[in-house]
């Protein structure tokens, strides 16, 4: 598996190091710069994800797994999405930012404690699965534990 990230360096305009005192403005060489911190998050998620990738090749789950793998991350980036938006983070927090007034829609009618419960059911369910448990009993456990956690919500 092949990933790109596209990274560009930027100026810190914060990090002054010195000033010319003949001159208003910053010298070129005493500018600090560093990877743009979105580039920085893209990067790491990047690695994560063939960390990740790297984790099922060394268990030797098959294609279908694999499947089953990336659709319960999915479901992970949106849990962890709903989070986000429930506590009122900024839509730069989001993975999913382009359903951004459909989460917020979503997360009102769900607690905090469900949303991270379901988060965490998730992630379980993806340690599970590189434990080579029974997959069908393990999704059939995840799907209704969520459809528990998500009814919950709306009954109250």
């Amino acid at each position: 598996m092949r990933i790109i990230v596209c990274v560009k360096q930027i100026r810190q305009t914060y990090a002054r190091t010195g000033m010319d005192p003949e001159q208003y403005f910053l010298k070129p060489e005493d500018s600090v710069y560093r990877i743009n911190p979105y580039d920085e998050a893209a990067l790491e998620l990047a690695l994560q994800h063939k960390r990740r990738h790297k984790e099922l090749d060394s268990h030797e789950i098959g294609k279908g797994e694999w499947d089953l793998f990336d659709l319960l991350s999915i479901w992970k980036s949106w849990y962890r999405d709903l989070l986000l938006t429930k506590l009122h983070c900024p839509a730069d927090f989001l993975i999913n930012v382009d359903f951004s007034q459909k989460l917020k829609n979503i997360s009102r009618h769900f607690k905090i404690e469900n949303l991270i419960d379901s988060f965490h059911m998730v992630d379980r369910s993806q340690r599970d699965l590189l434990q080579t448990r029974n997959v069908d009993i393990m999704m059939e456990h995840t799907v209704l534990t969520l459809k528990r956690l998500a009814s919950q919500e709306n009954n109250r």
